[in-house]
């Protein structure tokens, strides 16, 4: 019986083998990545990136493995910080001499930049993630305690 319990406490105590935290920090991590990016879909469309501009560059995000904790990473931050807000309209820019800007579709005599509405993309993806996270450790916690009891 005694040597029973002790096997038993020695499962248990391999919970906190970092291998395990290693593990439901991962899931957690992930789940967080898949909150944020399914939220960059949703407001963005499926390639996650802004229309118009000259070079399509989706929004990402990334985690870092903290040991115990996970830090999400929302990149690049100036594309999400554009999402969550928007931009305020920009003035009409009137080239000097009035000479033709030069423009990859060619020559054109201004500019102007409008206004777009952000939609707070940037927080749904942490809203999103707040709770996701918990219930994506919580998950894996249950299968590692069921490898050590079973």
């Amino acid at each position: 019986m005694a040597g029973e319990l002790i096997d038993f406490a020695n499962r248990i105590g391999n919970i906190t083998d970092p291998a395990a935290l290693k593990r439901i920090a991962g899931k957690a991590g992930y789940a967080g990545k898949k909150a944020g990016l399914d939220a960059a879909v949703s407001d963005l469309g499926g390639d996650r990136s802004f229309s118009g501009f000259g070079r399509p560059i989706p929004l990402g995000v990334g985690y870092d493995d903290l040991g115990a904790m996970v830090h999400l990473n929302f990149r690049p931050a100036g594309l999400w910080k554009l999402a969550e807000s928007g931009r305020s309209p920009g003035k009409q820019i009137f080239p000097r001499n009035r000479e033709a800007l030069r423009t990859p579709d060619g020559p054109r005599a201004s500019s102007t930049v409008g206004a777009w509405g952000g939609k707070g993309t940037y927080t749904k993806a942490v809203a999103d993630a707040r709770r996701e996270v918990p219930k994506a450790a919580a998950k894996q916690f249950r299968v590692e305690i069921a490898k050590v009891v079973h």
